[in-house]
C-alpha cells in the first residue's frame, strides 16, 4: 500500500482539490476552497502537506501588475478546522 496526505476541512468534511478553475490559468492552489466537487489534492509526504497548508491559510497569492507577489489575507480560513489526513491505496 502507498501512504499519501490530504489537507481536510473537518466541519464540512471536505477537501483542498488536485485543480478547479479557480486554480486555472497560473493562480495556484491558495485559490482553492475546500470541496468534494474535484478529487482532493495528494501529497507524497506530511512534511509537503503541511507546507502547502501553511501557504494556503495565508490566503490567495497572485502577482501584481509588475509580477511581483502579493498575497491577499483571509481571515475565514482558519487553521483549527483543517487537518492533515493520511489516505492509502
Amino acid at each position: 500500500m502507498k501512504s499519501f496526505y490530504a489537507i481536510k476541512h473537518q466541519p464540512t468534511a471536505t477537501y483542498l482539490p488536485a485543480w478547479t478553475p479557480q486554480g486555472k490559468c497560473g493562480k495556484g492552489y491558495t485559490h482553492n476552497k475546500p470541496t468534494l466537487d474535484y478529487p482532493p489534492r495528494l501529497f507524497n509526504s506530511y512534511r509537503d502537506a503541511a507546507t502547502a497548508l501553511t501557504h494556503w491559510l495565508k490566503g490567495p497569492m497572485s502577482r501584481d501588475y509588475e509580477g511581483a507577489l502579493c498575497q491577499k489575507l483571509d481571515s475565514s480560513r482558519d487553521v483549527r478546522e483543517m487537518h492533515i489526513v493520511p489516505i492509502e491505496f
